[in-house]
């Protein structure tokens, strides 16, 4: 398979403040990788090294071969928090087709009916199509990450990167999510921060634990030592009814 994400000995300072340190890390085309970690381990920080969001300060990220900046509409990006001025007048469906601009020349384009389809298909496949002429900032959590998700795949982007994705939805949402995006990863590279071991367990195809430095990547499968060493405590293990698959246990609050 093909190499989509390399990062050689990468190393990211906030002022003083060390977010991540000496990160090497091959990403394979059509994978599906999980990243876990306690909160401050820079889990984010990398999702946003490989957006081309923030530069490392020293190293090597390299995104389907080019510097992250060089690979324009192929990076879909979902954030986990979303600022945005509730006031703003904007529908729905107009901050979902925003995602279509990259597609396209960013001035003066105009929508085309192809991108209208691209939109709908996706509004229906999220279940948030009845909601499209709603003010955006009237959504609430759950929505609201719904749209964003959307915005992400009407890109049509080769690699989607998702923080914690479904952290305002319900149990039901939440599959329903994880269903559309076990069905992209059939033709997109998946890479997703989440505190959900469920989510770890039942979908993704590989693992990085992650805590400032690299401490395992690899197949989902974690012993309790390294768990301890990533979380610097003792984690129980349990199992999730998946063969080879052994999990922690650990509260929400521990996460990003």
């Amino acid at each position: 398979m093909n190499t989509v994400v390399e990062l050689e000995n990468v190393s990211v300072y906030y002022g003083n403040v060390q977010a991540l340190f000496n990160i090497s890390l091959k990403i394979t085309e059509k994978d599906f990788l999980g990243i876990i970690g306690p909160n401050g381990s820079g889990k984010s920080t990398l999702l946003k090294l490989i957006a081309g969001l923030v530069k490392p300060s020293s190293g090597i990220v390299r995104v389907l071969g080019k510097p992250p900046f060089h690979t324009h509409g192929k990076i879909g990006y979902v954030p986990q928090r979303f600022n945005l001025n509730r006031e703003f007048p904007f529908s729905v469906i107009e901050a979902v087709l925003t995602g279509r601009l990259t597609k396209h020349s960013l001035f003066l384009h105009r929508y085309t009916e192809v991108d209208f389809s691209a939109v709908e298909d996706i509004m229906y496949k999220l279940e948030i199509h009845n909601l499209k002429d709603r003010q955006i900032g009237k959504l609430s959590g759950g929505q609201m990450q719904r749209a964003l998700i959307a915005r992400a795949l009407v890109m049509e982007p080769e690699i989607l990167l998702l923080d914690e994705p479904t952290a305002s939805l319900d149990a039901g949402s939440k599959s329903h999510i994880y269903s559309i995006l076990k069905d992209l990863n059939q033709y997109m590279t998946i890479i997703m921060v989440s505190h959900d071991m469920g989510v770890i367990s039942s979908y993704v195809k590989s693992l990085a634990c992650l805590n400032v430095t690299m401490f395992y990547h690899g197949a989902p499968e974690l012993t309790d030592t390294l768990l301890g060493q990533v979380y610097g405590c003792p984690v129980e293990l349990i199992a999730h009814g998946v063969p080879h698959r052994i999990l922690p246990q650990h509260r929400e609050e521990d996460y990003d």
